[in-house]
């Protein structure tokens, strides 16, 4: 079973062109699809418990694809009670530094982050980023990804000191690992060029 890993507030589909009247209806159809993507999973969870019980890989995984979807959606505490379940279950059956479980830890931080829970948000990175540190290593993508949320968060709360090594630690890895082209480097490059940016201006 696959994990879902981002999903774009927007919906499922792309929309570049056509009337205001076209882009209000793609938005009620995909408001829609969502909602039948979302309820589908719901009914699978269901069956999972049954079946398979709460701390079953694809009961987890299934709990964890649901709370990334309503994030998604924008239904920021209902996926938090998904997520936080996922990451239980994940904590008791792999533990603490397995990683299955510092990606849910990971995200659960994000979403904290979205909810401008800044506290939660950043302990929750700093775990996830420590676990993956000894257990992944300092380049790994998963690290690097985990390195520039914790960055985005120093950065939206004005610590722009503490925030640029965290940036330039995570494009470093990433240009190594991933090379300069790739979409995860270059995020990492224009959100260090808008820190530096801040910086000068104060």
């Amino acid at each position: 079973m696959k994990e879902i890993t981002n999903l774009s507030s927007s919906g499922s589909f792309d929309i570049t062109s056509g009337s205001s009247f076209d882009h209000h209806n793609n938005n009620h159809k995909n408001q829609q699809v969502n909602h039948d993507i979302l309820e589908g999973k719901k009914k699978k969870l269901a069956q999972q418990r049954e079946t398979l019980g709460n701390t079953h890989l694809n009961t987890l995984i299934s709990m964890k694809n649901i709370g990334v979807l309503l994030q998604g959606m924008g239904k920021l505490e209902e996926a938090q009670h998904y997520l936080e379940e996922a990451l239980e279950g994940r904590r008791a059956k792999f533990g603490d530094l397995h990683p299955n479980t510092l990606s849910t830890i990971h995200k659960l931080g994000v979403l904290h982050h979205e909810l401008k829970h800044y506290d939660e948000a950043q302990s929750l990175y700093e775990e996830a980023l420590e676990g993956q540190t000894e257990t992944l290593g300092n380049t790994h993508k998963d690290t690097c990804s985990t390195l520039f949320s914790l960055g985005i968060l120093l950065h939206d709360q004005g610590q722009f000191e503490e925030a640029r090594p965290v940036l330039e630690e995570a494009l470093q890895g990433q240009r190594e690992v991933l090379g300069p082209a790739h979409e995860d480097t270059l995020s990492t490059l224009h959100q260090l060029g808008v820190l530096l940016h801040d910086m000068v201006d104060l």
